[in-house]
C-alpha cells in the first residue's frame, strides 16, 4: 500500500559499491569539474584578453575571445553543476530507483564533458584556437545528450509502480523537462554546427557564422538553464516550509517554458533557417515576455509559500530570496528596455545564486561535514555586493546610451570604473571565501550524522537517508 505518497520499497536496495554509488560520485565529480572550469573560464579569458592585446586581439582572434568566456562560464561551469552534478546525487533517491536508468551514459557523459573541457582549455593557444572551440561545442553537445537521455528514461520507467507524476517532487520535474528541451534542441544545433563547417571557405567566415548560430541557440540554452534554476529554488523553499502553495501553477509554467524552449525554438529555425536572422527579434522579443510571465508565476507561488509559512532564513534560503529578487526586479527592466544580453546575465547570476543554494542546502549529506555559518553568510553578503554593483552599472549605460563615456562623459566613465574595480573586488573575495568553504566541507571537523539536519517540517527522499549519503538506503525513514 502506499504510505505518505510513495510506493512500498524492498528492505534490500542497495549496497556500497552498488550502482547509485557510482552515479553520486559521478555526480561528485561533475561538482568538481564545474567548480575548476567556472574558476579558470570566468577568469582566464578576460586575462588572455589583456595579455595578447595590441594587434594580435584584433579579427579572429578577437571574435573567439567572445566565445571563450560565456562557455567556461555557463556551458562548463554552470550547466555540469545544476544538471549532472546535483541531479546524478539526488534523482535516483527522489524517485526512489536503484540507480539512473543508464549508468554506462552518464559515465560516457562525463568522458565527454572532460574532454569538451580539455579542448576548450587548448583554444587558448592561437593556431587551435577555432577547431577547439568547435570540437568542445561537439563534445559538449554529446554529453548533455548522454545525460539528457539518462534523465527522461529514469522519470518515466525506474520510479516505484504507486509513485505518479502528481506525486514526483518540482525538482525532478524541472530535471525531466530540462532534458526534453536537451533532447530536442541539441541535434538541431549540432546539425547546425556541422552545416556551418562545411559551408565554412575560410577561418573569419566560420567565425561569423559561429556567432550566429551561438545568438540563436541562446534561447534553448535560457531554458534549460532557467528549468533547473527554479527546480532547486522552488526544492528548497519546499525544504525549509515543508509545504508547496500553487504546485501545479508552477508546474504549468515549467511546461510553458519547456515548450517554449523545444518545440518552438526547433519550428521557428526550421521556417526561418538555423543563420536566418528573418524575425528574429520579433522571436525573443515575444519569448523573452512569454519567459518572463511563467517565471513570475513561480516566484510568485515561492513568494506565496514563504509568506505563509515564514521559515527561519537559513543560508541556502537567502541564496533562493536573492535569484527572486533578481527575477523580479532586474529582468523586467531589461526585458522591457530591449536588452538581450542584460537579460543573460541576470539569468547568469541567477544560475550562480541557485547553484550556490544547492551546494549549502546538499552538500552536508554528500560529505558529511558543515561549514561555518559566518563565513557563508559573509560568502553570500559579498557574491550580492558584487552583483548588485554590477546592475546598477549596467543601469547606468542604458540610461546613458551616449557611449563611448571616456569622451563624452568622464565622470560617468570614472563613476564606472569604481564601480567596476568595487564589483570585481567583491566577487574575488568571495571567490576565495568560497573556496576556503569548499575545504572546509571536505576536510573540516564539523561532522554531520543526523538524517534532517535542516530539520525540514516535510522531508523528501534525501532527508530520509544516512549522512553522509553513500548509496545504501536501506535505513529508509518513511516516518
Amino acid at each position: 500500500m502506499m504510505k505518505h505518497g510513495y510506493a512500498p520499497i524492498a528492505p534490500t536496495w542497495l549496497g556500497r559499491g552498488s550502482s547509485y554509488n557510482l552515479d553520486a560520485n559521478l555526480g561528485s565529480a561533475f561538482l568538481v569539474f564545474s567548480v575548476i572550469c567556472a574558476f579558470l573560464g570566468g577568469s582566464l579569458p578576460l586575462i588572455f584578453h589583456e595579455s595578447v592585446g595590441g594587434a594580435h586581439s584584433q579579427g579572429a582572434l578577437e571574435s573567439l575571445i567572445h566565445f571563450w568566456h560565456p562557455m567556461g562560464l555557463l556551458y562548463l561551469g554552470l550547466t555540469p553543476a545544476l544538471l549532472q552534478g546535483f541531479g546524478l546525487w539526488l534523482l535516483p533517491v527522489l524517485v526512489r530507483s536503484q540507480s539512473m536508468a543508464f549508468s554506462a551514459l552518464n559515465r560516457l557523459s562525463f568522458g565527454f564533458m572532460l574532454g569538451s573541457g580539455g579542448a576548450y582549455f587548448l583554444g587558448f593557444f592561437p593556431y587551435w584556437a577555432f577547431d577547439a572551440i568547435v570540437v568542445s561545442l561537439f563534445l559538449w553537445s554529446a554529453s548533455v545528450f548522454c545525460y539528457a537521455l539518462s534523465v527522461f528514461i529514469t522519470v518515466l520507467n525506474m520510479r516505484p509502480l504507486g509513485m505518479t507524476l502528481s506525486e514526483i517532487p518540482v525538482f525532478v520535474w524541472a530535471q525531466w523537462l530540462a532534458s526534453l528541451v536537451l533532447g530536442i534542441s541539441i541535434p538541431v544545433f549540432v546539425a547546425a554546427q556541422s552545416l556551418v563547417l562545411w559551408q565554412t571557405p575560410s577561418l573569419s567566415m566560420g567565425i561569423d557564422k559561429f556567432q550566429v548560430l551561438m545568438s540563436h541557440y541562446t534561447y534553448p540554452v535560457m531554458i534549460f538553464l532557467l528549468l533547473p534554476v527554479l527546480g532547486i529554488s522552488v526544492h528548497v523553499v519546499q525544504t525549509f516550509c515543508g509545504v508547496l502553495k500553487a504546485r501545479g501553477v508552477i508546474l504549468a509554467a515549467f511546461l510553458v517554458l519547456a515548450f517554449l524552449g523545444s518545440f518552438g525554438w526547433v519550428n521557428w529555425v526550421f521556417h526561418t533557417g538555423y543563420l536566418s536572422t528573418v524575425h528574429k527579434d520579433l522571436f525573443f522579443a515575444a519569448s523573452g515576455y512569454v519567459m518572463l510571465g511563467a517565471t513570475g508565476a513561480v516566484i510568485y507561488a515561492m513568494a506565496l509559500t514563504l509568506l505563509w509559512k515564514k521559515p527561519v532564513l537559513h543560508v541556502p534560503l537567502l541564496w533562493v530570496i536573492g535569484v527572486m529578487a533578481m527575477i523580479v526586479l532586474a529582468w523586467p527592466i531589461f526585458v522591457l528596455a530591449g536588452k538581450q544580453q542584460q537579460v543573460h546575465s541576470v539569468l547568469a547570476y541567477s544560475s550562480v545564486f541557485a547553484a550556490f543554494a544547492g551546494f549549502y542546502l546538499w552538500i552536508g549529506k554528500i560529505r558529511g561535514r558543515n561549514f561555518s555559518g559566518l563565513l557563508a553568510i559573509l560568502h553570500f553578503s559579498l557574491t550580492l555586493t558584487g552583483v548588485l554593483v554590477n546592475f546598477e552599472d549596467q543601469l547606468t549605460c542604458i540610461t546613458n546610451a551616449s557611449a563611448p563615456f571616456a569622451t563624452q562623459t568622464p565622470m560617468l566613465f570614472a563613476n564606472f570604473c569604481i564601480g567596476k574595480l568595487i564589483s570585481d573586488s567583491a566577487f574575488g573575495l568571495s571567490l576565495l571565501v568560497f573556496a576556503f568553504i569548499v575545504l572546509q566541507c571536505i576536510w573540516g571537523k564539523k561532522r554531520i550524522t543526523e538524517k534532517n539536519y535542516w530539520v525540514s517540517p516535510l522531508p523528501t527522499g534525501e532527508w530520509c537517508v544516512s549522512t553522509p549519503f553513500r548509496g545504501s538506503l536501506q535505513e529508509w525513514d518513511r516516518k
